[in-house]
């Protein structure tokens, strides 16, 4: 009886079970619209569903998506035009961003048809109006200098975590440096009009300039040389100038307009990635005392590696650099050495710690990975809220300038020197190394 009785109760549980579970809504349709469902919010990712057209007409759903106030719609997703009886689909890749708005369109066979728009918002989340392409950290002010290609230099307090400081050199710039001259801290500032203006770092008041004549896109200074790429026709693109007097000094071939770096702990040995030269040229400098040139050599396989001019940063003993969003490592006499072991990541920027023992990659999949400098072996990843772009190693913690926008996987700034993107919005972390 026991026996008969346990089976009436899970009997009756399993049909109560039944009537509590809920039926899926019934997909509305439409014959002349398309209505876009309030988002399912789950997690880090956001469902979408909407109504079903109802036409004879051949069409696909293309999902859009707006990152902030103030971007354009793009498509969405692997696939970005999904099939006519689909209804539904999820974003895995949500930027980290205020107001994210999302909108379905319908291709038809000679028309569209868009629906409403709908947004995510999360007033918590504040974002910097910044379009970086350079930055630099300094650690003893625990600052953030941000640099813009259309010509707007910011400071942000670390410890504010505010904007102290921005001014607009109105014009274009190229790739600064930071260097203390004569006691003072100066930011050198390359231009397209023909000219380099120097500031001072702690207030970003031009102190001085010098005259290139012709667009200059990097400099480099070392004791009272400034050494300057410029876009010069004749093809002596690297210039050299008298930081004191300002007068011209010499200058040297190359095979384009280029991003310079000095090698680390030598008096004068530069290595120059092109800017403006397809495939990328890279170039070897060295001069004597005089500032003299005493070797020019180029790289001689150029097209069978990848180089990027805005992905450029030296081992701390000076002996290798690493370049471009493969990873990829060379030895300071141009030869390529080999890769990060990175699966299908892409990078867009590298540091190191300070003993040189452990490299940090910036990667399009919102982390840093890290390797050691050594063997190259993976050790971790770290997850980051935004995607990174510009990373900064200290003692304790990684500094993380990142991006709220990818556009299908791209990260939406500058590349090697131009623009696919014409807005941005920046956040920047501090993150646990």
């Amino acid at each position: 009886m026991k026996k008969y009785v346990a089976i009436f109760i899970l009997l009756g549980l399993i049909i109560s079970c039944k009537k509590g579970e809920k039926d899926p809504a019934p997909v509305e349709t439409y014959t002349d619209k398309v209505v876009l469902n309030k988002l399912d919010i789950q997690g880090n990712t956001v469902k979408l569903s909407w109504s079903k057209l109802d036409t004879d007409k051949a069409y696909k759903y293309e999902v859009l998506r707006r990152d902030f106030d103030g971007a354009d719609f793009y498509p969405i997703g692997e696939q970005i035009l999904l099939p006519k009886e689909t209804t539904e689909t999820v974003d895995m890749t949500v930027p980290y961003s205020p107001n994210v708005s999302y909108q379905v369109r319908v291709r038809l066979s000679s028309s569209t048809i868009s629906s409403n728009i709908v947004n995510y918002q999360r007033p918590d989340i504040t974002l910097l109006d910044l379009i970086p392409f350079d930055a630099f950290y300094h650690p003893t002010d625990k600052s953030l200098y941000i640099f813009e290609r259309g010509g707007r230099i910011s400071i942000y307090d670390l410890n504010a975590q505010q904007l102290t400081k921005q001014i607009d050199t109105r014009s274009v710039i190229g790739f600064p440096i930071f260097e203390t001259y004569q006691g003072r801290e100066e930011l050198y500032v390359p231009r397209n009009d023909g000219w380099v203006f120097v500031y001072d770092a702690k207030t970003l008041e031009k102190v001085d300039q010098i005259s290139t004549g012709i667009p200059s896109t990097s400099v480099v200074l070392n004791n009272d040389t400034l050494f300057v790429s410029t876009d010069d026709s004749g093809r002596k693109h690297l210039k050299l100038y008298n930081r004191i007097t300002k007068q011209f000094i010499s200058e040297a071939a190359g095979d384009g307009f280029a991003r310079l770096k000095k090698i680390p702990d030598s008096n004068t040995k530069l290595l120059a990635i092109t800017l403006n030269v397809s495939p990328v040229q890279l170039h070897y400098y060295q001069f004597d005392n005089q500032e003299l040139i005493e070797g020019n050599a180029y790289d001689l396989y150029h097209e069978n590696y990848d180089i990027d001019a805005s992905i450029f940063e030296f081992f701390p003993d000076g002996k290798k650099y690493i370049s471009s969003s493969n990873g990829a490592i060379y030895n300071i006499d141009l030869s390529r050495d080999k890769y990060l072991p990175r699966g299908d990541l892409q990078f867009r920027g590298f540091a190191f710690n300070q003993q040189g023992d452990l490299i940090y990659g910036a990667s399009t999949t919102k982390s840093i990975e890290v390797y050691s400098a050594q063997g190259l072996e993976h050790i971790k990843s770290i997850p980051t809220k935004a995607y990174p772009f510009k990373i900064f190693v200290t003692d304790d913690a990684v500094i993380s300038l990142g991006l709220a926008s990818v556009y299908n996987g791209y990260i939406n700034t500058f590349d090697s020197y131009g623009q696919y993107g014409d807005v941005n919005k920046v956040l920047i972390e501090i993150l646990d190394k």
